[in-house]
């Protein structure tokens, strides 16, 4: 069954985690990137102040993510819509 919707024309596709094969020709998929490096090296140190210290309050880390326009988002213009896109 096909629904005959175009990609970015009718429907807007967005991924998460910025895999490689989100940037291959082929897919050209927007995508939110986050800081998986920074965000290990937080749980690595976190996790070694609970083992020195167990009374240590547990806490809560933020990380922001970063849109990554591609042609699965990019053709269209988010006004025609009357949405805000948020790129960080």
């Amino acid at each position: 069954m096909s629904l005959a919707k175009r990609v970015p024309e009718d429907v807007w596709v967005v991924g998460y985690d910025d895999i490689a094969m989100t940037a291959w020709d082929s897919y050209d998929v927007t995508t939110v990137r986050r800081p998986i490096a920074e965000m290990a090296r937080a749980a690595v140190h976190l996790l070694l102040e609970r083992i020195e210290d167990r009374s240590a309050p547990a806490r809560k880390q933020c990380f922001p993510g970063e849109l990554v326009v591609r042609g699965s988002t990019a053709h269209t213009r988010s006004a025609e819509f009357g949405r805000s896109v948020l790129v960080s």
